[in-house]
């Protein structure tokens, strides 16, 4: 591969066939270099529904169109009325042609391509792949009644409402508390899934399953919670006496062992333990393992044989599993919601015969890659030889 920089010089004889990359940063005359080669394309017998050029904003668009339409009147203006310029590149281009005798004919040319510039098929990518799926239809596989939905935001809240709503709703007590305390409210939620929304499918890992199969994961850790409380309600004095009174711990204003937040979570395990429901307080439990106490130990005590009771290594692999259960919900509800939204939609929006802005770059190019691809991929190459 060869690069070159792109001086008059270069521009003058950059080929007009074939595939070509031409790089450039900001404010170094993307612009201006791309009208250039359209005013070489228009004098070299391009007319102005032949040359493609796409671009990403209606901004750009519109002041692409007018800067080409510019240089096009310029050229015709120096090549109709003579005169001399100080644009090497007009002066040069100019030049060539007389030296060719071909004068009128590229005059004729570019006083066409003037007044002919409001149909020159400068678009945004969106608007150039509308155009494309509407008239070429046979080959898209697209209606030709297709409307463009500005905004598909209430489609997607519709359809995400719906997924809580079917997923969430059914839940016995203990998948429901589960399913809360990991997603949050279907606000946050909302949060967390957006960045999955889209015509476009995203793939999200860890892949974990659906979220049924992961709340089912819930039943095998029933016995050993269940023994947990069993434990605390026979033996919580003990142990809320360890907790207390080792010198081990520390008792910082922001340790969970600091007197005022240690009683707060023993007096929550209590109501737990008492209420038989599974599920216990996250936070509450979490004083209780052995990870936590090791965490929040003085380096400056020696250690204390109490903490290192087998209550506490239970009370810690029964939190690391919930942890992991929620974790893995909630990575199973976002790659399921984000599946169920993106075909409610979807099937909306052909109802409707709507697509989106994003939509029309993934029908493009479900298109271009479906079974009348190359029949789409070649009429779009007969409607426009040269694309910028």
């Amino acid at each position: 591969m060869s690069y070159a920089t792109l001086d008059t010089r270069a521009v003058l004889a950059f080929p007009l066939t074939g595939v070509r990359l031409i790089e450039a940063s900001a404010g170094t005359g993307k612009t201006y270099t791309i009208a250039n080669l359209y005013l070489r394309h228009v004098v070299e017998g391009r007319e102005v529904g032949e040359v493609l050029v796409v671009t990403f904003t209606n901004a750009a668009t519109d002041e692409l169109r007018g800067r080409i339409r510019a240089r096009l009147f310029e050229a015709l203006g120096l090549l109709e009325q003579g005169g001399g310029t100080d644009d090497e590149l007009l002066a040069a281009l100019v030049s060539a042609v007389r030296a060719a005798g071909r004068e009128r004919e590229v005059a004729g040319r570019l006083r066409l391509a003037v007044r002919t510039m409001d149909d020159a098929a400068v678009y945004t990518i969106h608007s150039f792949c509308q155009r494309a799926l509407a008239e070429l239809a046979f080959n898209s596989g697209q209606q030709f009644d297709l409307q463009v939905l500005t905004d598909d935001r209430e489609l997607w809240r519709q359809a995400v409402q719906d997924w809580w709503r079917r997923t969430g709703y059914p839940l016995d007590a203990a998948r429901a508390r589960l399913f809360r305390d990991a997603l949050g409210g279907l606000s946050a939620f909302r949060v967390l899934l957006q960045p999955l929304l889209g015509a476009q499918q995203k793939r999200l890992l860890p892949v974990v399953g659906d979220p049924a199969a992961v709340l089912a994961r819930l039943d095998a850790l029933g016995p050993d919670l269940a023994a947990i409380a069993g434990l605390w309600r026979r033996d919580g004095a003990r142990f809320r006496g360890i907790l207390a009174s080792t010198k081990a711990l520390s008792r910082a204003q922001k340790s969970p062992y600091h007197p005022e937040r240690l009683a707060a979570s023993l007096t929550l395990l209590d109501t737990w333990a008492g209420s038989r429901e599974p599920l216990p307080p996250m936070e509450a439990l979490r004083v209780l393992t052995a990870r936590c106490l090791e965490d929040h130990g003085l380096r400056s005590k020696p250690p204390d044989p109490a903490l290192d009771d087998p209550f506490f290594v239970a009370c810690g692999a029964c939190h690391a599993e919930l942890h992991r259960l929620a974790r893995d919900l909630r990575v199973a509800a976002l790659a399921d919601a984000a599946a169920f939204a993106r075909g409610e939609v979807r099937r909306a929006k052909e109802a409707a015969q709507q697509l989106s802005f994003d939509d029309l770059l993934t029908e493009m190019h479900r298109a271009l890659t479906g079974a009348n691809g190359e029949a789409l991929a070649a009429a779009v190459r007969q409607q426009f030889p040269v694309a910028m």
